[in-house]
């Protein structure tokens, strides 16, 4: 059983459109629908505003090179933002009504950015440890100024937290003290999956 998974932001590279056929008319048809390129320009390699939509159209086109040569999916599925390219690849949305919506999100996303949030990579050590760590952090600060709470679990040993930015060094502290072999910032302005989102909802 095929089930194709389209990533979220962090997934970008530079020429992601390199050998996909479907993109370059895609990307015309995205700049006569928004009035721009997604991911042209200068733009900032983590701004959403940049990336989401550009990331958008990658995922279509890579669907519709996929489409040439293999059976459609038994399933789909979009980690984060991709979840905006799985649904077009699965016809639940047409190309413009996704691309309206990656754009959206993106500015609602990219107007949340602060630098006292953010979030980080734990690597070597188990959710329910990651858990414990915020839940520790959260008893002893005892401050609604200070979160931080699981963003994403990209697998059983990597795990992303996101929250302020005082509670993000919090936990990367107590997350080597307890055995992670790396912890690394993210270069991403905002805690994407936690309530300090609200508003962008």
């Amino acid at each position: 059983m095929a089930v194709w998974m389209f990533p979220g932001q962090g997934s970008q590279r530079p020429d992601m459109t390199a050998g996909l056929a479907a993109a370059p008319a895609l990307l015309r048809e995205a700049r006569e629908l928004i009035g721009a390129v997604p991911g042209g320009g200068h733009g900032d390699a983590e701004d959403p505003e940049f990336v989401q939509p550009a990331l958008f159209v990658v995922g279509v086109a890579a669907a519709t090179a996929l489409l040439r040569h293999e059976p459609a999916p038994a399933a789909v599925i979009g980690h984060s933002f991709g979840e905006f390219a799985a649904l077009t690849a699965a016809g639940a949305l047409p190309f413009e009504t996704g691309l309206r919506l990656a754009v959206l999100r993106a500015r609602a996303m990219a107007r949340r950015a602060d630098t006292r949030t953010g979030m980080l990579a734990v690597l070597g050590l188990a959710p329910a440890e990651v858990r414990a760590v915020c839940a520790d952090i959260t008893q002893v600060t005892g401050d609604d100024g200070d979160f931080v709470q699981i963003s994403n679990i990209n697998s059983p040993s990597q795990t992303v937290v996101a929250g302020t930015t005082a509670a993000l060094a919090d936990a990367a502290e107590l997350c080597r003290a307890r055995g992670a072999f790396r912890v690394r910032p993210l270069r991403i302005p905002y805690a994407a999956h936690t309530p300090l989102m609200a508003p962008a909802a």
